[in-house]
């Protein structure tokens, strides 16, 4: 299995690594072997020290994708914001029949005036 896809099979390593080396790429430090080998850890991968350094600059430049995303002015963004227009994708509400009274209580160990009759448990 390549590189590529054990990563992408875990999204999570990704996210993993973003907040783990936040402080590494801000001050512009390599990210060394033992740090991508814990990071792997964290999302349940192993790395060989082949692909460990393959890995080492693949994180480098998605972080670096992170710090550059982080620049961006979003305050004239409302919170609420969504890529697709959906406004309510709710179903109507349909009355349907129900289940006969009569038959749910045909069962209960106690009734009385069509509800079920169960032990008091406040005093």
């Amino acid at each position: 299995m390549s590189i590529a896809s054990r990563i992408f099979s875990r999204p999570a390593f990704l996210l993993t690594a973003r907040a783990h080396c936040d402080k590494i790429v801000s001050m512009n430090k390599d990210i060394s072997t033992e740090e991508v080998k814990h990071i792997a850890s964290l999302s349940r991968l192993e790395f060989s020290d082949e692909e460990c350094g393959a890995m080492r600059e693949h994180l480098k430049n998605v972080l670096g994708y992170f710090e550059t995303l982080d620049g961006v002015d979003v305050s004239s963004v409302p919170p609420t914001a969504h890529v697709l227009s959906m406004v309510n994708v709710l179903r109507e509400d349909v009355v349907k029949p129900s289940v006969d009274n009569d038959k749910l209580l045909k069962n209960a160990p106690a009734a009385d005036d069509g509800a079920y009759v169960v032990p008091r448990v406040v005093e």
